[in-house]
């Protein structure tokens, strides 16, 4: 039977073991038939093929971001959560938000959020009365000028702190006597002891309890709208961290054939339970749509100085939070782990990440959950030692280059010397670990071309510094694609049907407008996706 698309003339990098490059691949049913010569697969084609011919492009497997949190990305993709990522001072950001409460109902909630203080330049002493002194944190007060009668909840950009009204805050019941939640901080008065209206990791819940939550249809309304931005990316496939609600909205897009990525979903620790009982683990589901295993929150983020850290961030006793004892951390490493499903550890900070590879290390001592494939979540920051550790145990990094745009300012302003232990691709590579890359959407852009250019490059956005912050952590362009692709697939556990583009495997693809293994660091931004295949079909075309 003829195959049912061609694609040929073209530089197809399988990303397989052998490092193999070809000129076409030959497809038929969703699944790669034959990669090879333009000629060998034209030979298979009949009257009904799709031919696409690739005029000399690069072609290769389809990008999975490895750290999605996609129904939020979603929303800020769709206009239907307020965005602040282009706020460069308070004024803006507040500019911004009148703007959009303008258009809310009585009672109805404003949502969104993606402010980024440590963007906000010195002119704050134009607003100093609206900032709590000390953490440049804004206030109730600023947010209560132009939100005065709606209840406010808006997350920070890293997701670690929420910044809310007085409306919120009375909804809530949180006053100078509300007792801090273990894992979390609430900010405020040195004076009065009032909160200020920030609240950081599991504080925030105490606010989030009394948000509606969005109905079904919405979700999967939501997230249409984001699979078609990820595709024009590139993108193929995700592993998500969000909640039960989710989940199933995915499975329901799976069962109306809707689906235009391959979704890995990881549930967080409050599911845990209720999938123990249920007897799922790792792997449940198919090629499109399967369980990674359970999120675990173990501290907080570098922007919003949560997180846990060996030492006090610069100029201050503030060395971050824990959401959990070492011990409470293995406990629930072996429940998961002696119920077949695997871990990812939300860990940060250097103390973070030694506790968690102390526990990984118990874990592997007493034979519990032998081949499992746990994996720890951004991995950012580590003592020297613990790389060692780590690689010895062959653990999956989930990093995030692209964090490294706005965290290097970050690093230096609040960890001085030591951000020299931030973002070590090279070092836990070379110790043996195995790396796996995303973007945490809606943190950062989902996009892989702009992670590659980080690990490659290790600059910000402008190029600077010209030879790489910390350049002896660099990648190679090959080590990068890996992580976004064959190392993608090795995390998710689908490596057998995913990663590279292999007779047998799933023939999703991405089309660039250059070939990236070839350019210069300093040019890979010029690279554009121009073609995004899933299941054999285009989902995105450039030129269409």
């Amino acid at each position: 039977m003829p195959i049912d698309a061609a694609f040929v003339h073209g530089k197809v990098v399988t990303m397989d073991l052998r490092g193999t490059v070809a000129e076409a691949v030959a497809v038929a049913h969703g699944r790669v038939l034959a990669v090879g010569r333009t000629d060998d697969v034209l030979d298979l084609a009949g009257p009904r093929t799709r031919v696409v011919d690739l005029q000399g492009r690069l072609l290769l497997p389809g990008f999975t971001d490895c750290h999605t949190h996609f129904h939020s990305y979603s929303l800020q993709e769709s206009g239907q959560a307020l965005d602040l990522r282009g706020a460069r001072s308070l004024d803006e950001a507040l500019s911004m938000i009148a703007h959009r409460a303008e258009k809310l109902s009585p009672g109805e909630w404003l949502q969104g959020g993606r402010w980024d203080k440590n963007q906000w330049p010195d002119d704050r002493a134009t607003s100093r009365k609206r900032l709590r002194r000390g953490g440049d944190f804004p206030t109730k007060e600023a947010l209560d000028t132009v939100v005065p009668q709606n209840p406010a909840f808006l997350k920070s950009k890293d997701g670690h702190s929420a910044w809310v009204n007085s409306v919120a805050l009375d909804i809530a019941g949180i006053t100078a006597e509300t007792a801090t939640p273990p894992g979390g901080a609430i900010l405020r008065d040195s004076t009065t002891g009032e909160p200020t209206g920030v609240l950081q990791e599991s504080a925030s819940g105490l606010v989030r309890r009394h948000i509606p939550e969005p109905t079904l249809p919405r979700i999967r309304e939501a997230i249409r709208d984001g699979m078609r931005a990820a595709n024009a990316l590139g993108v193929t496939g995700i592993h998500n961290i969000e909640g039960p609600d989710v989940f199933e909205a995915f499975q329901l897009l799976e069962s109306d054939s809707e689906l235009t990525l391959r979704v890995v979903s990881y549930l967080p620790r409050a599911s845990l339970d209720d999938a123990v009982a249920l007897g799922l683990r790792s792997g449940f589901g198919g090629a499109w749509h399967r369980l990674g295993g359970v999120k675990l929150m173990l501290d907080g983020a570098l922007g919003s100085q949560t997180a846990a850290m060996l030492e006090p961030f610069e100029g201050s006793d503030n060395a971050g939070l824990l959401e959990m004892s070492e011990d409470e951390l293995y406990e629930l490493a072996c429940k998961a782990s002696e119920n077949g499903l695997n871990i990812a550890v939300h860990a940060i900070g250097d103390r973070a990440n030694h506790i968690l590879v102390n526990v990984l290390e118990r874990l592997a001592q007493n034979e519990i959950g032998v081949g499992a494939r746990h994996r720890v979540e951004h991995a950012q920051h580590f003592a020297a030692e613990d790389v060692q550790r780590f690689g010895r145990l062959g653990l999956i990094a989930s990093m995030q280059p692209v964090h490294l745009y706005d965290d290097i300012a970050i690093a230096e302003r609040h960890l001085g010397g030591r951000s020299a232990g931030m973002f070590l691709f090279r070092s836990l590579l070379r110790a043996g670990a195995r790396l796996c890359f995303g973007s945490d959407a809606p943190v950062e852009s989902i996009d892989p071309l702009a992670g590659l250019h980080a690990a490659v490059a290790r600059q910000r956005r402008d190029g600077t510094p010209p030879e790489g912050w910390h350049p002896e952590e660099r990648l190679g362009m090959m080590e990068a694609l890996h992580a976004y692709t064959a190392g993608a697939a090795h995390a998710g556990g689908n490596e057998t049907i995913a990663g590279s583009i292999e007779p047998g495997k799933l023939a999703d693809f991405a089309v660039l407008s250059h070939d990236v293994t070839a350019l210069p660091a300093d040019e890979l931004r010029q690279a554009r996706v121009e073609m995004t295949v899933v299941d054999g079909e285009t989902v995105y075309d450039a030129a269409a």
